[in-house]
Parts: C-alpha cells; sequence; structure tokens
C-alpha cells in the first residue's frame, strides 16, 4: 500500500515503543498526506503523527489480519473497538508513546525491527488459539 492512497481515510496505528518493547499504543485518526510525509490526526484530538513511507509501505496490513497478530487476547477487545472503520493498521517505532494513546501490554505475537526501521510483526496462523483454556 502506498501512502499517498491513504489521504482523507482513518488508519490505526500501533506505536511501538522503541525503548520499552512491551508497551504499545493504539491511535486511531485521519491520514493526510501531503506529498511528502502521512500524518495522522489522532481522533481525540492529539497532535498528529508522522508516518514514514516506509512503515506503511512495508508494515501496513488489513485491519482483518489484526487477530492473527495480537498474542494477548484478552485486550484484543480494545483493539478492536479502535480498529472499526479504518482502511489499514500501521505499525511503527516510536521514541515516546503520544499522550492520548491507549497503552496495552505485551500484545503482539512477535515483534523485530526491519533493516530501515519499520516493524515486522510475526503472525500466528489463522483458526482457534490452541493455548485457549
Amino acid at each position: 500500500m502506498r501512502a499517498s492512497e491513504l489521504h482523507g481515510k482513518r488508519v490505526l496505528l500501533l506505536l511501538q515503543n522503541q525503548n520499552e518493547t512491551d508497551e504499545t499504543g493504539l491511535v486511531a485518526g485521519l491520514a493526510r498526506w501531503s506529498g511528502e510525509i502521512l500524518e495522522v490526526k489522532p481522533d481525540n484530538g492529539g497532535q498528529p503523527i508522522q508516518v514514514r513511507e516506509t512503515d506503511v509501505e512495508r508494515a501496513a496490513f488489513p485491519p482483518k489480519l489484526l487477530p492473527q497478530v495480537i498474542a494477548n487476547k484478552p485486550v484484543a477487545h480494545v483493539v478492536d473497538e479502535l480498529a472499526q472503520d479504518v482502511t489499514c493498521v500501521i505499525p511503527l517505532f516510536v521514541p515516546t508513546l503520544p499522550r492520548g494513546a491507549e497503552i496495552l501490554l505485551c500484545l503482539f505475537a512477535g515483534l523485530a525491527r526491519g533493516a530501515k526501521g519499520e516493524v515486522i510483526l510475526m503472525a500466528t496462523p489463522p483458526g482457534p488459539d490452541p493455548h485457549a483454556v
């Protein structure tokens, strides 16, 4: 997906604190493409968050794949609520989580940093959770 295609569309950011790898901030908002940078204006009125084109092109995915990357199933409902009516989900590393972000702990099944600093999420196979009781 190209960043320019997201102009005027609602997206969900999964903001991974680069210093605290167990904290993820979720922010949903309207995307705006300036021709050079994608900015997401949070629904809660917070400061716009800049997203590199690389993060969109390499890491963005459709919201229907969220159940496969969310390992912390007890908080999955929070993610589902924020993902309502979003076009795509964009994970990215940030130095600090923005004020107003929904903070969740130990959210992902697996997480790595790519060669260009992008987030790489590991997905679980679709189907029932083999660890569910």
